[in-house]
Protein backbone atom coordinates (compact mmCIF):
# COMPACT_ATOMS: atom_id res chain seq x y z
CA UNK A 1 0.00 0.00 0.00
CA UNK A 2 1.35 3.48 -0.95
CA UNK A 3 0.72 6.36 1.40
CA UNK A 4 0.80 9.77 0.34
CA UNK A 5 0.71 12.94 2.67
CA UNK A 6 -1.43 15.39 1.35
CA UNK A 7 -1.79 18.92 1.92
CA UNK A 8 -5.31 20.40 1.46
CA UNK A 9 -6.11 23.82 2.49
CA UNK A 10 -9.33 24.14 1.44
CA UNK A 11 -11.13 20.35 2.40
CA UNK A 12 -14.27 19.93 2.44
CA UNK A 13 -16.01 19.38 5.48
CA UNK A 14 -16.92 15.51 4.00
CA UNK A 15 -13.48 15.21 4.68
CA UNK A 16 -12.44 17.07 7.77
CA UNK A 17 -15.17 15.00 9.37
CA UNK A 18 -13.98 11.62 8.51
CA UNK A 19 -10.72 12.88 10.63
CA UNK A 20 -12.63 14.23 13.39
CA UNK A 21 -15.17 10.55 13.26
CA UNK A 22 -11.67 8.52 13.44
CA UNK A 23 -10.75 10.49 16.37
CA UNK A 24 -14.27 10.50 18.50
CA UNK A 25 -14.20 6.84 17.42
CA UNK A 26 -10.63 6.00 19.13
CA UNK A 27 -11.21 8.03 21.92
CA UNK A 28 -14.46 6.72 22.83
CA UNK A 29 -12.71 2.92 22.70
CA UNK A 30 -9.80 4.05 24.76
CA UNK A 31 -12.00 6.01 27.64
CA UNK A 32 -15.35 4.86 27.09
CA UNK A 33 -16.65 8.08 27.26
CA UNK A 34 -19.22 9.33 24.87
CA UNK A 35 -20.67 12.64 25.89
CA UNK A 36 -19.94 14.94 23.52
CA UNK A 37 -21.44 18.52 23.42
CA UNK A 38 -20.92 21.67 21.28
CA UNK A 39 -20.59 24.90 22.10
CA UNK A 40 -21.96 27.41 19.90
CA UNK A 41 -22.31 31.58 21.24
CA UNK A 42 -23.09 34.11 18.81
CA UNK A 43 -23.84 37.66 18.55
CA UNK A 44 -26.75 38.37 16.61
CA UNK A 45 -28.51 41.46 15.49
CA UNK A 46 -31.72 42.46 14.64
CA UNK A 47 -31.64 40.72 11.08
CA UNK A 48 -29.98 37.66 12.53
CA UNK A 49 -26.76 38.51 11.14
CA UNK A 50 -23.36 37.29 12.63
CA UNK A 51 -21.31 39.83 14.46
CA UNK A 52 -19.53 37.83 16.68
CA UNK A 53 -18.77 34.37 18.51
CA UNK A 54 -17.53 31.12 20.26
CA UNK A 55 -17.50 27.81 19.34
CA UNK A 56 -15.53 25.11 20.82
CA UNK A 57 -16.80 21.57 22.28
CA UNK A 58 -16.77 19.91 26.03
CA UNK A 59 -16.02 16.16 26.24
CA UNK A 60 -15.71 14.34 29.20
CA UNK A 61 -16.23 17.35 31.45
CA UNK A 62 -13.67 19.40 29.81
CA UNK A 63 -14.50 22.76 27.58
CA UNK A 64 -12.06 23.08 24.77
CA UNK A 65 -12.85 27.05 23.51
CA UNK A 66 -11.45 26.70 19.77
CA UNK A 67 -12.90 30.08 18.55
CA UNK A 68 -14.04 34.11 20.18
CA UNK A 69 -14.31 36.57 17.68
CA UNK A 70 -16.14 39.46 17.94
CA UNK A 71 -17.13 42.50 14.81
CA UNK A 72 -14.28 45.05 14.59
CA UNK A 73 -18.00 47.57 15.24
CA UNK A 74 -18.42 45.53 18.26
CA UNK A 75 -15.28 45.42 19.95
CA UNK A 76 -14.50 47.53 23.22
CA UNK A 77 -18.17 46.95 24.19
CA UNK A 78 -17.77 43.82 26.31
CA UNK A 79 -19.37 41.19 23.47
CA UNK A 80 -15.97 39.35 23.75
CA UNK A 81 -16.50 39.50 27.53
CA UNK A 82 -20.01 38.16 27.43
CA UNK A 83 -18.77 35.42 25.27
CA UNK A 84 -16.66 33.93 27.93
CA UNK A 85 -18.99 34.62 30.53
CA UNK A 86 -21.88 32.54 28.57
CA UNK A 87 -19.19 29.43 28.41
CA UNK A 88 -18.22 29.79 32.31
CA UNK A 89 -21.61 29.67 32.91
CA UNK A 90 -21.96 26.34 30.56
CA UNK A 91 -18.69 24.78 32.37
CA UNK A 92 -20.78 25.04 35.86
CA UNK A 93 -23.85 23.69 34.06
CA UNK A 94 -22.18 21.10 32.72
CA UNK A 95 -19.19 20.60 35.64
CA UNK A 96 -16.32 20.74 33.49
CA UNK A 97 -13.59 20.28 35.76
CA UNK A 98 -11.15 21.84 32.78
CA UNK A 99 -11.44 24.28 30.55
CA UNK A 100 -8.85 24.91 27.25
CA UNK A 101 -8.70 28.23 25.69
CA UNK A 102 -7.17 28.12 22.28
CA UNK A 103 -5.26 31.54 21.60
CA UNK A 104 -3.79 32.80 18.42
CA UNK A 105 -2.25 36.39 19.86
CA UNK A 106 -1.05 37.83 22.92
CA UNK A 107 -3.44 40.57 22.47
CA UNK A 108 -6.14 38.55 24.24
CA UNK A 109 -4.73 39.09 27.34
CA UNK A 110 -5.16 42.73 27.18
CA UNK A 111 -8.61 42.91 25.84
CA UNK A 112 -10.51 40.15 28.13
CA UNK A 113 -10.35 39.82 31.92
CA UNK A 114 -9.81 36.21 32.74
CA UNK A 115 -12.97 34.63 33.75
CA UNK A 116 -13.30 33.11 37.24
CA UNK A 117 -12.30 29.56 36.23
CA UNK A 118 -9.01 30.84 35.10
CA UNK A 119 -8.26 31.45 38.87
CA UNK A 120 -10.38 28.99 40.60
CA UNK A 121 -8.77 25.46 41.69
CA UNK A 122 -11.54 23.46 40.86
CA UNK A 123 -11.05 24.58 37.38
CA UNK A 124 -8.30 24.92 34.98
CA UNK A 125 -7.58 27.41 32.27
CA UNK A 126 -4.30 26.54 30.26
CA UNK A 127 -3.48 29.11 27.64
CA UNK A 128 -1.70 27.46 24.69
CA UNK A 129 -0.66 29.69 21.43
CA UNK A 130 -0.33 28.02 18.23
CA UNK A 131 3.23 28.66 17.90
CA UNK A 132 4.15 26.45 20.25
CA UNK A 133 1.36 23.65 19.41
CA UNK A 134 3.28 22.29 16.41
CA UNK A 135 5.21 20.07 18.62
CA UNK A 136 4.79 16.31 17.65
Amino acid sequence: MNIRLVSEPHASEALKSIVREGLSTQNVAVTGAEEYYPVCFFLKNDHDEILGGLLGNIWTRCMHIAMLWVAPILRHQGYGTALLRAAEDLTRERACTLVYLEMRRSAFRRRYSMPSWATRPSLCCRIVPLAIRNTF
